[in-house]
């Protein structure tokens, strides 16, 4: 009775695919298209360029309460997440999400990354319209390299850097399902501490100039791009 997918025999929606991605703290000036010229960020201010640029807007700034609008399209004290922590990130499993939404068209759906909108049933990304979960449920998380994730309720061991990992699983979860409508939901955590990033991307910015943090940050902008 809490299964929401559809039939067997219903018939395959005719429909646009939608991939949806989402950073993690990162700053309206961490893009190269805001202005930032010691930053590089081609791919995502290509894809500014050549569609539609929103530059006027409310936001929270709080990571759950994001998600739970961005998810819901409501105000994030409507849908119970008024926090970080102690039970307050948790969205009310009454909501409707985007991924309930395309789940009950027909759509295959999918979540690689940061959830934060509730660890257990009945807030977990499997019960809120997502067939395919794979990243972490929690706020933080405290490694970035070759870290032990979750699929779907249980741990999957990862090699590799983390926005690396959960982009490729994205990118296979595109390939498995591209003659059907999908939607492709893709929370990245990065640039949110802690702030580790693979040498290549630490080493050019800290050439650059800027101090530890700074050069991380800024490498973990230029890894998602690059993604």
């Amino acid at each position: 009775g809490c299964n929401r997918t559809k039939p067997e025999n219903a018939p395959i929606p005719n429909g646009p695919n939608v991939v949806l991605i989402l950073t993690d703290d990162q700053g309206w000036g961490d893009l190269r298209i805001h202005g930032n010229k010691r930053l590089s960020t081609p791919n995502i201010d290509q894809m500014a360029t050549s569609g539609v640029q929103f530059d006027r807007f409310y936001v929270s700034p709080l990571c759950a309460p994001t998600r739970a609008s961005l998810l819901t399209g409501r105000y994030c004290l409507r849908t119970g997440t008024s926090w970080v922590s102690k039970g307050l990130e948790n969205m009310n499993p009454r909501e409707v999400t985007l991924g309930e939404i395309f789940q009950s068209q027909g759509y295959r759906t999918g979540c690689f990354g940061k959830w934060h909108n509730g660890a257990h049933y009945p807030q977990h990304p499997n019960q809120q319209g997502f067939d395919e979960f794979i990243g972490f449920c929690a706020g933080h998380w405290n490694n970035y390299f070759s870290t032990t994730l979750e699929h779907n309720g249980e741990p999957f061991p990862t090699d590799g850097y983390i926005t690396d990992v959960l982009a490729d699983e994205a990118i296979d979860f595109i390939e498995k399902n591209k003659d059907i409508p999908f939607f492709c939901y893709i929370p990245f955590n990065a640039p949110h501490g802690p702030f580790q990033v693979p040498d290549i991307y630490f080493d050019k910015y800290k050439m650059l100039g800027f101090n530890d943090k700074d050069a991380a940050v800024y490498g973990m902008c230029e890894n998602i791009d690059d993604n």
